[in-house]
């Protein structure tokens, strides 16, 4: 950013502070710690008695070494509206903000606020999202134990904020920044009601009824929760301050309203007098104060029942739900797009907004005529073209929603498809999470008939999200992706025509959770004419994006995924053969980059074994990986009780040597080390083939079977009978039910145990 642009980019911070001295100092490390620097600090001493104003000075040297601007006032006691009301006529810059003294703030806060602002010309709003931390834990505090600002509120992406903050329903903020320009034509010289409190009603309500309020999903504030707050203490023990305040926040209120010379002043002066009213009786019944409660149930009585509009409204907004931006990129798409469209149009979830987007069709005008009979049921816009990257990237700049939807021209939506969506994440409480939904869908043809379908839950649990990417699976048009993601991840990379949504939706995989939906909401097209299956850089661009993502994904989730780092890239070399291998689509860079890493961690893996081996006995090495084997199929841990007369060490060290190489792989090399359970590690290896059927080292030679065939007192010719089999299995390929009949006379006639046969004519 060069000077200019920082002169353009001032951030002021107004900062009351009333007696601070406890708590001032971190407020104002947070913000020498922030990584936009371009900041005026605007400091008010509402008549401290304590060492409030020293504090200031010292950072105010502090200040001058990052460059950051600093303004002290000192004036006399006059309450927090009143020094933030001092604080306001102070602001040089193009944006600002307040906060508490008491407050602190994540070190991109003002970074995060100012690029927002100027992303979006619109915006002259924003909220963020910060943690609600409790005093005692403030110097200790664990993130992942922190509750979040949102969590109180089930819309954080209604937009439209005047009624949400008046009745204080589904609003909750630690911090909002302002675009000053904007301020200034709605709030008459800066000024507003020198109150004790109140101040946020006073600056807030007369935007939120002007602008909408713009957003940011993620914690960059810390809200302090102090015991010795009016509130609190009221609330406790003093029943006539809270019923004080309550009137002091209500004269407030309405005092704003007045100078917003907002229409149906009356109206809202009779909701915020119900407001007040229903906050005193439910703190009465709380407090179980009998006086109280009857005057109050009179005061309803006569203010209230027969004409409760505070309940009308406060449901009005309850019900409001997020609104979501079907992007349709199109190109040349007569052909497929009014089914497209159309279904989209049908969705059943209808706080939806529908953004056509022509990348420059070459159709005669067709594409066009087509998008612009719908009228206003769609947004159309027109482009030169670039691909589908920069077409969506567009529909991501131009949309209102809050969600993501992409949805091709030539695939289509099911009616219920943003609705499972929305009210999955709803009834999950997790609307304000960083979580991308995705489902199942059909696969269509060009007659837009069924051919097949992609049944997630078929494939992977829902703790292993990571593999419906890895493998392949995921259809852009069954995602559901927060608009916030974008801002934070990034947009398509428009110098890719082919892999441009795997590699932003795996980046989203960074700080976005997948979480699975077991539903088909959608159908995508397979045809001829699609760019994925004609364009020459099909295979160029496949091979980078296969091979980046191996290399990008840490081994951690490479064990979870298939169990150890070498089974990993095993399985990704098995899923880019069967799928891709005799295609024109083959990725041969990516399956040489898989087959070589995995050859790498399997003599890693081999080497770490050669030494643990060395040091432990082979019986009692083989038990602790038994117990292993046999606890499940998710690779448990080796717990120090299966250890005996081993430590804590060589648990360690076993834990990484399977992580690396696999279990199986540790398994085969200790079980051929030992002179008995060769009847186990047959069995063994023919459950491990049911398991992993693509696992490369497990196949056993027919001279070791018969081998131990002899081993354990087969006759030689029963031993060549089966040899004539299997021989007969392989070149006729007679079915799985003929091949049980001969299995079944085999020991019918030679009165050999089923598992013996089993070990016998596995292969």
């Amino acid at each position: 950013m060069n000077s200019k642009e920082k002169k353009q980019s001032l951030f002021s911070l107004i900062i009351p502070c009333y007696n601070s001295e406890e708590y001032l100092e971190r407020c104002l490390n947070s913000v020498l710690e922030q990584t936009y620097t371009n900041i005026e600090v605007i400091l008010i001493d509402d008549g401290s008695t304590d060492k409030t104003y020293e504090i200031m000075k010292q950072f105010e040297k502090k200040a001058l070494k990052k460059e950051i601007k600093t303004i002290i006032k000192k004036q006399e006691n006059k309450g927090l509206g009143g020094a933030v009301n001092t604080g306001l006529k102070l602001v040089n810059g193009k944006y600002f903000s307040w906060y508490n003294s008491d407050d602190y703030l994540g070190k991109t806060c003002i970074e995060d606020f100012v690029k927002m602002f100027e992303n979006n010309e619109k915006c002259n709003i924003i909220r963020c999202n910060g943690y609600m931390v409790p005093e005692e834990y403030v110097q200790s505090f664990d993130e992942s134990k922190g509750k979040m600002i949102s969590d109180w509120n089930t819309n954080i992406y209604d937009k439209e904020l005047f009624l949400n903050m008046l009745l204080e329903i589904n609003y909750n903020s630690c911090m909002s920044a302002i675009r000053t320009r904007s301020f200034d034509t709605i709030v008459e010289n800066r000024n507003i009601y020198e109150s004790r409190e109140g101040q946020n009603y006073q600056i807030l309500l007369p935007m939120f009824y002007n602008f909408e309020s713009y957003y940011i999903n993620k914690p960059n504030c810390y809200f302090v929760e102090r015991k010795s707050s009016l509130s609190r203490i009221y609330e406790i023990s003093n029943p006539s301050g809270l019923y004080s305040m309550y009137d002091e926040h209500k004269k407030i209120i309405l005092e704003t309203l007045k100078k917003m010379n907002i229409e149906n002043f009356d109206y809202y002066k009779k909701l915020i007098n119900q407001k007040y009213i229903i906050k005193k009786l439910e703190y009465s019944k709380k407090n179980n104060n009998q006086n109280d409660i009857d005057y109050y149930e009179r005061q309803y009585v006569e203010n209230v029942m027969n004409d409760n509009i505070y309940d009308i409204e406060v449901k009005k907004i309850k019900s409001k739900l997020p609104l979501v931006s079907i992007i349709i990129p199109v190109y040349n798409g007569s052909n497929y797009m009014r089914e497209a469209i159309e279904s989209a149009i049908n969705q059943d979830y209808k706080n939806i907004e529908i953004l056509v987007i022509n990348d420059g069709s070459t159709d005669g005008g067709e594409t066009e005529k087509i998008a612009k009979s719908y009228g206003n049921k769609i947004r159309y816009l027109s482009k030169k073209n670039g691909g589908v990257s920069t077409a969506l990237n567009l529909g991501i700049k131009e949309m209102n929603g809050d969600f993501f939807s992409w949805l091709s021209h030539d695939d289509r939506y099911y009616s219920n498809k943003i609705s499972t969506q929305i009210n999955y994440l709803i009834n999950n409480n997790l609307l304000n999470k960083n979580v991308i939904t995705y489902t199942n869908y059909d696969v269509i043809n060009e007659d837009s008939e069924v051919t097949g379908e992609t049944r997630f839950e078929f494939y992977t649990s829902n703790e292993k999200n990571e593999i419906a990417l890895l493998r392949g699976l995921v259809s852009g048009t069954a995602l559901l992706i927060p608009k916030a993601a974008f801002e934070e991840c990034g947009m398509f990379d428009e110098k890719y025509r082919c892999i441009q949504d795997y590699l932003l939706f795996f980046e989203f995989m960074r700080k976005y959770t997948y979480i699975h939906i077991p539903l088909i909401t959608n159908s995508t097209r397979i045809h001829s004419e699609q760019v994925t299956n004609v364009s020459p850089k099909v295979i160029e661009e496949n091979n980078f994006l296969w091979i980046y993502m191996q290399e990008q994904l840490s081994d951690e989730t490479k064990i979870k995924i298939d169990g150890s780092i070498y089974e990993f890239y095993i399985e990704m070399e098995r899923y880019l053969n069967v799928n891709m291998g005799n295609t024109k689509n083959d990725v041969k860079e990516a399956r040489k980059y898989s087959l070589d890493k995995a050859q790498e961690y399997l003599e890693k893996g081999q080497t770490m074994l050669n030494a643990i081996i060395k040091k432990m006995d082979d019986e009692e090495l083989l038990q602790i990986l038994l117990t292993k084997y046999y606890e499940n199929d998710n690779y448990p841990k080796i717990s120090i009780e299966c250890l005996k007369n081993s430590d804590k060490k060589n648990c360690d060290e076993i834990n990484k040597i399977i992580s690396t190489m696999g279990l199986y792989n540790v398994l085969q090399v200790v079980l051929n080390r030992t002179n008995n359970n060769k009847i186990l590690y047959y069995e063994m290896l023919r459950n491990i083939h049911f398991i992993k059927p693509y696992y490369p080292n497990i196949k056993v030679k027919l001279s070791i079977k018969v081998k131990y065939a002899k081993m354990i007192g087969l006759k030689n010719t029963i031993r060549a009978i089966k040899q004539k089999i299997i021989s007969m299995l392989r070149k006729n390929r007679i079915t799985h039910f003929i091949c049980k009949i001969v299995r079944l006379l085999l020991k019918i006639v030679c009165f050999i145990p089923k598992k013996i046969i089993q070990f016998i004519l596995y292969v």
